[in-house]
């Protein structure tokens, strides 16, 4: 498909890409559009969505999802005793804390 122009929706930049004679010859244009042609559009900063996407691919739910593994599994913290949200914050950093001192121990072990 050929980029044919831009549309601007709600403040952001989308390019639109169609090929109109070779969606005329197509037998499968009735099941793919309802109008004469189709026409894509694409955000302009959807490649670095994409890259970024592809970066974090399997760092990200890993190095979320391992402090509260440990913590729920290992350690078997199910909830904070304190009330308050500064309390709260407090017991959670201690919580952290000593899941990063583990991690460090096991590092020079």
């Amino acid at each position: 498909m050929k980029r044919t122009g831009s549309v601007e929706v709600n403040g952001r930049l989308f390019d639109r890409y169609e090929n109109p004679g070779v969606c005329a010859e197509c037998p499968c244009r009735c099941d793919c559009t309802k109008g004469k042609h189709r026409g894509v559009f694409r955000d302009r900063n959807e490649e670095v969505g994409e890259r970024m996407r592809e970066k974090l691919g399997k760092k990200r739910a890993h190095a979320a999802e391992s402090p509260f593994g440990n913590a729920e599994g290992d350690l078997k913290f199910r909830g904070v005793m304190r009330r308050g949200v500064a309390k709260v914050r407090m017991e959670v950093a201690l919580l952290f804390m000593l899941h990063n001192m583990l991690k460090m121990a096991a590092a020079r072990a």
